[in-house]
Order: C-alpha cells, then structure tokens, then sequence
C-alpha cells in the first residue's frame, strides 16, 4: 500500500496528506489548524497499521452474535458525511449491539475526532456522564 511505502521512507507528511484526502476531503489536510495536523502526521503510523492488519485479522473475527453479547453501554459516534460504506457499518452496528447510543456530528466527515474535536469530546463526556456503576 502506497501510504504504508511513504511512512516507511520516512515521508510522514505525504502518507497523512493521503490518508486524510482519502477519508476526509482532498486538501484537508492543509485546512486543520496546526496542532490537529501535527497530530495526524504524528500518528499516521498506527493507521497505516491498523490497514495492514485489517485484511488478515478481521474476516470471520466479529459476528452480529458477538456483538449482541456486549452488555455494555456503548456510544457509536459517526460524522453526518462520512462515506458510505461507514454509514452502513454504523447501521449494522446500530442494528446489533443492544445498549447502543448513536450520535452523529453534524458536517463532518469521517475524520470527525480530529475536525470537529469540541462537538466529539462534548457527546463523550455528556454519555460518560450519564453512565451509572454497579450491575
């Protein structure tokens, strides 16, 4: 993969700039304030990790019984513009997991932790918030 190449040489900045053209919006990079695209490009590794590993790990590794087995409450956070392709993931994820919480942020994409980090942090603290100890 391309963007796994670039982190390899060394290329950090080109292999984040690809990843965020990729799942955000072309040039999206260059449009988040300092501190977000120094994180980005600080971290591109992990996602260029968690790339290689996806197509030998996950086949067969989560089934829609697994999921329904989750007694946790779990929050589900996911951009009003992200692709596709994550909208139908959210749905079936919606769909199987029993004590599910869905948030979607308005206007962002896919990169939504990053881009719309106050909105992501304020939905994460007001769910942790309402979260109860005990069985």
């Amino acid at each position: 993969m391309a963007m796994t190449a670039l982190v390899r040489v060394g290329d950090r900045d080109g292999a984040a700039r690809m990843f965020i053209d990729a799942w955000g919006a072309p040039g999206g990079l260059d449009a988040m304030d300092a501190r977000s695209r120094a994180y980005v490009v600080r971290t591109i590794d992990r996602a260029t990790g968690d790339w290689f590993g996806i197509p030998r790990d996950a086949p067969g590794a989560l089934t829609a019984e697994d999921l329904r087995a989750v007694r946790a409450s779990t929050l589900l956070i996911c951009g009003e513009c992200t692709r596709p392709s994550i909208h139908r993931i959210a749905a079936i994820l919606r769909a199987a997991l029993p004590r599910i919480e869905y948030q979607e942020v308005a206007a962002a994409g896919h990169m939504s932790p990053v881009t719309h980090h106050a909105r992501v942090n304020e939905i994460i603290v007001e769910f942790l918030n309402r979260q109860t100890v005990g069985p």
